[in-house]
Parts: structure tokens; sequence; C-alpha cells
């Protein structure tokens, strides 16, 4: 009994499949690896108002998962088990209402 596909498996020269697998790892070089916070710098970051009794197991648990710490201000992170849906009132483009600039510098808009 043939499968359907079958029909489009084409057999492959040891030349082609090294191709692919080079461009494969080519690709993977190219992915950012994750960077994540050491130890000592959470320890710097956060503010522990807490006994010094549990400040240790405090840190462990930060460092633990130290995956969810984000690394600076720009550092949104990326939800990869789930898709957002942000729900607008209507199709229309999406833009902020340009601000009155002052008279003041009304002047040096029209000189630049």
């Amino acid at each position: 009994m043939e499968h359907e596909w079958e029909d489009q498996v084409q057999e492959f020269e040891g030349k082609q499949i090294d191709n692919f697998i080079s461009k494969i790892c080519e690709t993977a070089s190219l992915i950012q690896k994750p960077v994540y916070l050491t130890r000592d710098k959470i320890e710097k970051r956060v503010k522990m108002n807490i006994p010094d009794t549990h400040k240790d197991q405090y840190l462990d648990l930060l460092y633990k998962y130290c995956s969810v710490i984000s690394k600076d201000k720009s550092d949104l992170g990326m939800a990869k088990n789930f898709f957002h849906r942000i729900v607008l009132k209507d199709d229309g483009p999406v833009y902020p209402k340009q601000y009155q600039i002052p008279e003041a510098h009304n002047q040096f808009m029209e000189e630049t």
C-alpha cells in the first residue's frame, strides 16, 4: 500500500545534504543566545528590605528564575507560549495626535 507522500520523496546526494546542514548551522550561529544576569548583578539591582537570615534564600530564588528578569529598560522579553491580541476601536491607523508647538518655538521651527 503506497502512501500519498511517497511520490514526493526525492533522493539526495551527500553533497546536497551537507550543504543543507551547513546552512542550518550558519543560521543557528546567527541566533542570539539569551544573556542572563549573574547573581552578583541581581544582588546589586534588587532592593532587599528583608531580614539577613532570608537574604540568601531570596537571592537564590531570584537567580533560579533569572531568565524572567529584564536586563535593562529596553529588555521587553518575548512570549513564546501564547499569542497576544490587541483589540482596537476600528481598523484605522494608530498614531498619536501631534501636540501644538508653543509660540516661543515657532521661530526656531521656521528657520530650520
